[in-house]
């Protein structure tokens, strides 16, 4: 009867799967902005079904629910860490150090799990320790300077908001202060204060190449018009 309901359990786990991967496919039919390879689908499948596996085989010797909200927080955890990583990485895209790094994470949930035997207080254990070791890997990585590794996106994108918090009042020349203080490698952006092309081309001389644009769209009748007139060059 166990090993029926075991199967059951697993057939709605790869059905569900594929329900969740034609999310993709479909938006692929209407759309350039997502773009999947096979590659893609196949890991994302293997994820998602695993994933959804070891909650079943988790949770299926034990009716408690604050045991079952643990295991399925535990293994959602995993699956986003996991997931992020792939997609754009945690620090920076790739497989770079300090996102490889997050493998251990995974490596101490999985491995402890079976040393745990599934026990209520060994995966209460495992999940302290993973716990410890994901704070302990940030100190690392922030002692290390990792955020400054090429590729960091913490390195390839620097905004200034010129506007000061207390006072509220805006001003372009922080960022045409700031900006020598920027690595030539990063996009500079600047936030805040943007009202006419004669800024954007003042701060384009001082490097920036992005602009994040708000209040003088906002309180302009014609935010399109505004926005043009902002984009384009005299």
């Amino acid at each position: 009867m166990k090993q029926k309901s075991l199967s059951q359990s697993i057939l709605w786990v790869a059905l569900i799967t594929a329900l969740l991967l034609c999310i993709p496919l479909v938006a692929m039919l209407f759309t350039d902005e997502v773009n999947w390879s096979v590659v893609d689908f196949i890991i994302m499948g293997i994820l998602i079904f695993s994933t959804g596996f070891s909650y079943v085989l988790l949770t299926r010797l034990s009716s408690n629910i604050i045991y079952r909200a643990a295991v399925a927080l535990a293994i959602g955890s995993t699956f986003l860490l996991i997931w992020v990583n792939l997609a754009v990485g945690l620090i920076g895209s790739g497989p770079n150090a300090a996102n490889l790094m997050y493998i251990g994470i995974v490596a101490i949930v999985i491995i402890g799990t079976f040393l745990s035997r599934f026990t209520m207080k060994g995966m209460e254990r495992v999940m302290f320790t993973a716990a410890i070791a994901l704070v302990l890997f940030a100190v690392i990585q922030l002692l290390a300077k990792m955020y400054e590794y090429s590729g960091s996106s913490v390195a390839e994108i620097i905004g200034v908001n010129n506007r000061n918090l207390e006072t509220f009042e805006v001003s372009l020349d922080v960022s045409l202060r700031l900006s020598g203080k920027m690595p030539d490698t990063v996009l500079r952006v600047s936030e805040s204060g943007i009202f006419r092309r004669e800024d954007i081309e003042l701060l384009q001389g001082a490097g920036f190449r992005a602009f994040l644009v708000g209040e003088s769209l906002m309180k302009s009748a014609d935010p399109a018009s505004a926005l043009r007139s902002l984009s384009q060059a005299r």
